[in-house]
């Protein structure tokens, strides 16, 4: 999903990101959570992101893409492999499976 802040000024990259979904896909679509570090940084998108309270707004676009194990037979054997913050969309499919 590709998440958009008001308020983003001088970062290279813009006002604009896009993460991998965190939560199912049985999850209501009311309520999707995204994966970040929260870390001191250089980018004024993700100080802006960091600093975000319950109740504050952003724009939120998508989801996007189809990552999912649609059609693949149910009795085959998935291996799974990343590295990093690309666990995220892993956890999503391994989550939508188990339900």
């Amino acid at each position: 999903m590709k998440v958009v802040l008001d308020g983003v000024v001088g970062d290279p990259r813009g006002n604009q990101r896009e993460f991998s979904i965190f939560s199912p896909a049985t999850r209501s679509a009311e309520y999707m959570n995204i994966t970040t570090t929260i870390e001191p940084s250089d980018s004024p998108y993700k100080n802006k992101l960091n600093s975000l309270k319950p109740g504050d707004q952003a724009t939120v676009i998508g989801p996007l893409g189809k990552f999912t194990l649609n059609g693949v037979n149910d009795d085959a054997e998935v291996v799974l492999i990343a590295g990093g913050i690309g666990i995220t969309p892993f956890r999503s499919i391994i989550l939508t499976e188990l339900a």
